[in-house]
């Protein structure tokens, strides 16, 4: 049987201001109910009352409750007509919606209802409410929309989506490896720099005047002697070996964080830094003067004294025979310049390293070349 009253909406079964995921306790959704109640005078009992009852529910990540209100007048009607609305709180979207109602009739009066709802009795209208739920508590039946189309995305807009990740990625990645290659250079060539400077010092405390000790081999044999003695007792070194460069073998030294270092077979004033396997550099771009400013880096020691007094080189320091002390000369040079595209047997780029100390350690925003290790 319908009900012709017109009743305001039910309250809020969360109350403003709540937070969503504390729900309301029994006895504040009994407040709620009995503030909802109504009763307007007239022959003695209510014409048109309405009595409350909160069943709490649960499924599809919702929380349901259902509010039952009655029309009494038992006079006009001797049957009793409920009124059952589902109230549906979307914790996700964290709003309220009003589900949808369906008309129960149930034989009785409303001291037998009261008694039913209030003290426990409430199976039959349990029973009644939980098939309004299965009639009406679904997606299709209570909106004119999937309650899980809500939530989820289209095969297109997933499509759409992975697409434009990928655009992003293939024009963001390059440069996030080439930015990372330059920061790993520059931080292991200053860290090179200043571990050798550091051993050689510290040989100098057990050996004495370092020009003393110093050697300018060509024979591998003697130089390998040499770093043995001199600098890897004072370097973090994980081993030495040999690679070969043109069918030349040169003596490498292999540290601890990936890096290497090699010597020429014609002395032993060059030295040739690479960030990582200096014959994985070599073999990529064929001799060292291809691979010189990209993944190969020139080092000069020579603390012999000259005529004057002066020594060629005290310091262990980036190649730099014959600068001006200008950047200009740095990049340009016509035998030594960093930014030569042209190299050879007598032309290579020996200044880039000195360039990048220059630079503070930091390779140039205007530096030609991509640098690996």
């Amino acid at each position: 049987m319908g009900n012709n009253h017109q009743y305001p909406p039910p309250p809020s079964l969360i109350r403003e201001g709540e937070e969503k995921n504390n729900p309301l306790s029994l006895w504040e959704r009994e407040q709620l109910c009995e503030q909802s109640e109504r009763t307007t005078a007239g022959e003695g009992h209510p014409s048109s009352g309405m009595m409350c009852h909160l069943f709490p529910q649960s499924g599809e990540g919702l929380n349901v409750m259902l509010k039952v209100r009655v029309n009494d007048n038992l006079q006009r009607h001797p049957e009793l007509c409920l009124t059952a609305f589902a109230e549906i709180y979307d914790f996700e979207q964290n709003v309220p919606m009003r589900a949808g109602s369906q008309e129960i009739q149930k034989p009785g009066s409303q001291p037998a209802l009261d008694k039913m709802l209030k003290h426990g009795g409430q199976s039959d209208v349990q029973h009644d409410i939980n098939l309004f739920l299965k009639r009406t508590y679904s997606p299709v039946h209570l909106f004119s929309y999937s309650l899980r189309k809500r939530a989820a995305f289209t095969l297109a807009e997933v499509l759409i989506t992975l697409g434009i990740i990928g655009v992003v990625a293939a024009m963001t990645i390059p440069t996030l490896i080439t930015t990372y290659n330059k920061r790993v250079v520059e931080t292991r060539l200053e860290k090179f720099y200043s571990s050798m400077n550091q051993a050689i010092r510290m040989a100098e405390l057990d050996y004495g005047a370092r020009e003393l000790w110093f050697e300018d081999n060509s024979d591998r044999a003697l130089q390998e002697k040499w770093c043995k003695k001199y600098i890897i007792p004072y370097m973090n070194v994980v081993k030495t070996d040999s690679v070969y460069v043109s069918g030349v073998k040169l003596y490498t030294i292999y540290f601890a964080d990936g890096s290497s270092v090699s010597m020429p077979s014609s002395n032993g004033r060059d030295w040739y830094f690479c960030a990582g396997d200096i014959q994985k550099c070599f073999d990529n771009y064929g001799n060292m003067p291809k691979a010189s400013g990209k993944c190969s880096f020139a080092f000069y020691y020579n603390p012999v004294r000259k005529s004057d007094g002066s020594f060629y080189q005290w310091n262990f320091e980036p190649y730099m025979s014959g600068w001006d002390d200008t950047e200009n000369s740095l990049k340009n040079h016509q035998n030594y310049g960093c930014y030569n595209e042209n190299v050879g047997s007598k032309s290579w780029r020996a200044y880039c390293t000195r360039l990048i100390q220059y630079n503070g350690w930091r390779i140039p925003d205007d530096y030609p070349f991509r640098v690996k290790y």
